[in-house]
């Protein structure tokens, strides 16, 4: 496997723009959470400000689990519903009488193999049903070439609020490769100035855990510290940084008329 080269190791006892340290929290995820620096270098090597941002960065994995898997199923969901409709469709019955009576009760419409498959589709229905709520999802029911789309997407750092690294790697611990990971760009946090100043020099979770001093925003675990494993390279972190603004400063407009789109179409095509 081929992995970008969009981190280096850090310089010693320093933290800059896209430094990434370890053991920070995060609001959904709780498992290998790490955090990456996005406030401005200027401020972070001058120590200009009392907090400072970062987002947290979640194993890859762990995001695709959490944001992509459960709308591809319910994606799946009403795939499987348009297929009812379809067969209804097909057997000259109105689709729209499953928003009317629900789909149990228009299987008595059909008889035959369109009531066998309708009947398949409807047992389809309710194990995805089953499945999104309770949280559990057999991703077998899902196609590959589904799941393809949504991680090409990700990979390539088109899904908004997101930002996709190919391999972090922990420079501290004998350049341990740690997988690809994602920064959640949606969920930026503050940390004080003194605790970023003990992450570069290294900051044994023991005193956190003893301080009388909040620690908020540093999982403790007892024999761990945290430190900087790495640094975001450039262009990579500039990007990072582009598509955090770009989330925070969308503008909503009225979206263009269908008929100003067909004008548009007819006009090209003469």
């Amino acid at each position: 496997m081929s992995a970008r080269d969009m981190v280096q190791p850090p310089r010693l006892r320093a933290v800059t723009q896209g430094s990434v340290f370890n053991h920070a929290k995060c609001q959904d995820f709780s498992n290998s959470v790490l955090g990456l620096f996005i406030s401005a270098r200027c401020d972070l090597a001058q120590q200009k400000q009392e907090r400072y941002i970062y987002v947290p960065l979640v194993k890859a994995t762990d995001w695709l689990d959490y944001y992509v898997i459960p709308k591809l199923f319910d994606e799946h969901c009403t795939s499987l519903l348009n297929s009812l409709k379809t067969i209804l469709t097909q057997n000259k019955h109105c689709p729209s009488s499953i928003d009317t009576f629900g789909a149990e009760r228009c299987a008595d419409l059909l008889n035959g193999k369109a009531l066998s498959q309708y009947q398949k589709k409807l047992s389809d229905i309710e194990e995805t049903t089953k499945m999104i709520r309770s949280g559990i999802y057999n991703k077998s029911a899902l196609s590959t070439k589904a799941i393809k789309s949504k991680t090409d997407d990700l990979v390539s750092n088109k899904i908004e609020g997101a930002f996709f690294i190919d391999e972090i790697i922990d420079y501290q611990n004998g350049e341990t490769h740690l997988g690809s990971y994602v920064a959640v760009l949606s969920e930026p946090s503050s940390i004080p100035r003194r605790i970023v100043s003990e992450i570069a020099d290294g900051l044994d979770h023991e005193y956190i855990i003893n301080s009388r001093v909040s620690y908020g925003c540093i999982d403790a675990k007892k024999g761990e510290m945290s430190y900087v494993l790495c640094n975001v390279r450039s262009p990579y972190i500039e990007l990072a940084l582009q598509k955090f603004s770009a989330l925070y400063s969308r503008i909503g407009v009225e979206d263009p008329s269908t008929e100003m789109k067909n004008k548009m179409a007819k006009e090209a095509a003469q």
